[in-house]
């Protein structure tokens, strides 16, 4: 008997529910709740392309700025703690500074350099034969001149001699040495060049 009710209670839903004004507001119910699921989605994209992914770019951006700005600090206090002394490091720089003006000036300076050169011949106990400096060479961002050096004295006189040019005060390179034996002399030829800015 329970049974037969619930079955004829079903059957009593089932007409009510197919009448012709029900299936109107069922079918109004199903186009709004489409509706409104499309209006969400399409809420959630909007919010999504022009909220919220600007944002995360700025958060990104600051953050990489934020990192730079952490390493160049980082850098700093490791110069302040590799340099603790300040005005001894500028001494030092300062130091640094004139040797590399002494060693390429802003000017050719050649006559100092010549007499340098005499001196360490003097030293050497070398006799200077002949002291040609060639035209000036303009290389863009410096300069050059040729200087041809002949000069004679015994084999370890030549080697001071040389050893002394190659730690002078001023920058310079040689080139095309040749030596020649003169009765029980060396006469050596050397070019040399000096720089300057």
């Amino acid at each position: 008997m329970k049974r037969l009710a619930k079955i004829l209670q079903y059957l009593k839903l089932q007409q009510n529910l197919n009448k012709p004004g029900d299936s109107m507001k069922s079918k109004k119910l199903i186009y709004q709740m489409i509706s409104f699921v499309f209006g969400l989605i399409f809420l959630s994209t909007t919010v999504y392309t022009f909220v919220y992914v600007p944002r995360q770019q700025k958060l990104l951006d600051l953050t990489a700025t934020v990192t730079e700005k952490e390493t160049s600090i980082i850098s700093i206090e490791n110069f302040m703690n590799e340099h603790p002394d300040m005005p001894a490091y500028e001494q030092e720089l300062q130091k640094k500074d004139d040797f590399l003006a002494q060693m390429l000036p802003n000017n050719m300076e050649l006559s100092s350099f010549l007499s340098e050169v005499e001196k360490l011949a003097a030293a050497s106990q070398v006799t200077l034969v002949q002291i040609k400096p060639n035209k000036l060479i303009s290389k863009g961002t410096y300069q050059e001149i040729p200087i041809l050096l002949e000069f004679q004295g015994n084999y370890f006189q030549i080697l001071h001699f040389l050893r002394q040019i190659e730690a002078a005060h001023r920058f310079n390179t040689g080139s095309h040495l040749s030596i020649q034996k003169q009765d029980d002399v060396l006469v050596c030829k050397l070019l040399l060049s000096i720089y300057s800015l």
